[in-house]
């Protein structure tokens, strides 16, 4: 009997170390919205709009999300998931996207350009789509990365450079921003309002505002 008890000791006590485990590696993936740390934004919509990349139309008269990101930074991919269910979760509102890439992320600059080729190439939402719901592993080479992706996206690695000094003109102008790091999310709300924020319930919280 004791023996029997024991070993059904041992059993809940893996079941519950699995349990603890499951939620932290969620919780790394998906990490909770955080304290809004949030500030007026003193950049308008109008000037916004020639430097993101639309990812979402929404509907007229609703507000306008604008998504600072940085292709290799890894809090970036860890909340990507969220912005990708409040896309769909929020169908009236815009979404937009500006390309941030940090001195600190070595190659960044170059999956940038990549990301401005898809823009061109007409296949942005789904470069986006792919790149952050992936990250390279260490050692791997950025062919090797969009090789994996499909021949579309290796195309826009190949070609990057295309109109480079076009490509190096937005991005500078995109690093002007008063942006402090990545991922930061502009919210407008449809009086014009705009607020820099770290937290996606906040940003949408902003955007519903009359």
């Amino acid at each position: 009997m004791k023996k029997a008890f024991a070993t059904f000791a041992e059993v809940l006590f893996i079941v519950a170390s699995v349990g603890v485990a499951y939620v932290a590696v969620r919780s790394s993936l998906n990490p909770p919205d955080t304290t809004a740390e949030t500030r007026l934004f003193p950049v308008s919509l109008a000037q916004i709009d020639q430097l993101s990349i639309p990812i979402q139309l929404g509907s007229k008269g609703h507000g306008t999300i604008v998504e600072a990101l940085d292709y290799l930074c890894p809090p970036c991919h860890s909340r990507n998931l969220s912005f990708t269910q409040a896309r769909r979760e929020y169908p009236q509102l815009g979404w937009r996207t500006v390309i941030f890439p940090l001195a600190i992320h070595p190659g960044s600059f170059d999956y940038a350009l990549a990301g401005l080729e898809a823009r061109d190439e007409g296949c942005y939402e789904n470069f986006q789509n792919a790149v952050m719901s992936k990250f390279p592993i260490p050692g791997e080479r950025p062919r090797q990365f969009f090789e994996k992706i499909g021949p579309w996206a290796l195309r826009c690695w190949l070609i990057r450079k295309k109109n480079l000094i076009e490509k190096e003109r937005l991005l500078n102008e995109m690093k002007k921003l008063p942006i402090d790091g990545t991922p930061t999310l502009i919210a407008f709300n449809k009086l014009g309002a705009a607020v820099s924020t770290n937290s996606l319930k906040a940003a949408i919280s902003f955007c519903k505002q009359q």
